[in-house]
């Protein structure tokens, strides 16, 4: 893995001489190159589900990398906030 990503961060998408070591960029990478929500739902759903998608790589990963990480937050007005 740290061949491919020297980050030495999960997860890691090995495609030949690509490599794509941010897990937003994995899922955007399977959403747009191969067209998974095309045949199984409609337009609102899923513009729902890139939403939702958005909505936990922004707000909830915000929010749990300062309690997963709390040392590194100490003084963020952040620290104790909850969801």
């Amino acid at each position: 893995m740290l061949e491919a990503s020297p980050k030495g961060t999960v997860p890691v998408l090995v495609l030949g001489d690509k490599v794509i070591d941010e897990s937003n960029d994995i899922i955007n990478w399977v959403l747009n190159d191969h067209k998974i929500f095309e045949v199984n739902l409609s337009d609102e759903q899923e513009n729902l589900a890139k939403d939702l998608i958005k909505s936990f790589d922004e707000k909830f990963k915000f929010h749990l990398d300062r309690y997963k990480y709390a040392s590194r937050y100490e003084n963020s007005k952040f620290r104790t906030a909850s969801i």
